[in-house]
């Protein structure tokens, strides 16, 4: 049985199992990659597998399963587009973020108008955080919010050309609708979210990838 209540080593253990199921099933799938839900998908997995009786925490099992299903899946379909296109673009980049608290943002409103009506104010981002690259700051307005209580982090980008606001997803994001751009802090969080991302855009036009690729900035 899996100990994962007190055992980091019985985790990590189940986390390889889960991944290696999730790879058997999307391997013997009679469908192309972006034509899976990698929620439904997990559920299949997860009903398949008597996680009762096998783990002592059932609840953290099937998240787990559910975790390493979307990641795999995230991995598979950013293969399949870069073969598409016929060339290895980057689909998660590495970026400087600047990280925006609630109680900042009500403090810059309060120095600056212009800060927040120029860079959130016009849209409220999907996912719990507020991120936006430093670049997109001038020397004077990054040195307000960083007196205001903001923080420079590091994390990564992502192409975010549908919402997905409403999708059961990891913490750690944000995406920017009209932009159609994501960011988050971690890397897994950010393949996750750009995945979920892009097949809301496949789903739209009935499974056609090509013509997401073609019409939708996904990568």
């Amino acid at each position: 049985m899996y100990k994962l209540s007190s055992s980091l080593y019985d985790r990590i253990r189940l986390e390889e199992v889960a991944r290696a199921k999730v790879r058997e099933y999307l391997r013997d799938a009679d469908i192309p990659v972006w034509q899976i839900d990698p929620v439904e998908l997990a559920r299949r997995v997860i009903a398949r597998e008597n996680l009762v009786l096998t783990t002592d925490d059932p609840d953290k099992a099937k998240t787990c399963y559910m975790d390493q299903c979307r990641r795999v899946h995230a991995e598979l379909l950013c293969n399949a587009i870069k073969a598409h296109r016929g060339r290895d673009v980057e689909h998660v980049r590495p970026v400087r973020l600047l990280l925006i608290s609630p109680e900042s943002l009500e403090d810059l409103s309060d120095v600056d108008d212009d800060f927040t009506d120029g860079y959130w104010g016009d849209e409220n981002p999907d996912g719990d955080l507020l991120l936006s690259p430093t670049s997109c700051f001038g020397r004077t307005r990054l040195a307000i919010a960083l007196d205001a209580g903001a923080k420079v982090v590091h994390g990564y980008e992502f192409a975010y050309p549908r919402s997905v606001s409403n999708d059961p997803l990891p913490r750690g994001w944000c995406g920017y609708r009209t932009a159609r751009e994501g960011y988050a802090l971690q890397r897994e969080v950010a393949e996750i979210v750009w995945a979920a991302s892009v097949m809301k855009a496949i789903k739209e036009k009935n499974g056609d990838l090509t013509y997401v690729i073609s019409h939708c900035k996904c990568i």
